[in-house]
């Protein structure tokens, strides 16, 4: 295995290669998980699919998550989950 270096940054990030996230399938938005065994750091990446993809695949990109609502619905809904948090409270 052909062995890459790469540098942390003072914020603490590190930068993946290019020919290292085309060969796992990494790319913007991809989780990767850290473990630690002995003095090696070691990254697995954690499925192939990023928020994005799950999005489309869910159809946002075409309508929004909830109906817009006027002003006066958020002020309602609002004072209603104000009202019940309170009577929550008393029981």
């Amino acid at each position: 295995m052909a062995r890459t270096q790469t540098r942390l940054t003072t914020q603490g990030q590190i930068s993946i290669p290019l020919d290292l996230r085309e060969k796992l399938g990494i790319r913007a938005g991809s989780t990767v998980e850290w473990t630690v065994e002995g003095d090696r750091l070691i990254g697995h990446r954690l499925g192939n699919k990023t928020f994005d993809d799950v999005r489309r695949s869910l159809g946002v990109d075409k309508r929004p998550l909830c109906p817009p609502r006027t002003l006066d619905e958020k002020n309602e809904i609002i004072a209603r989950l104000a009202h019940a948090k309170v009577r929550r409270g008393r029981d």
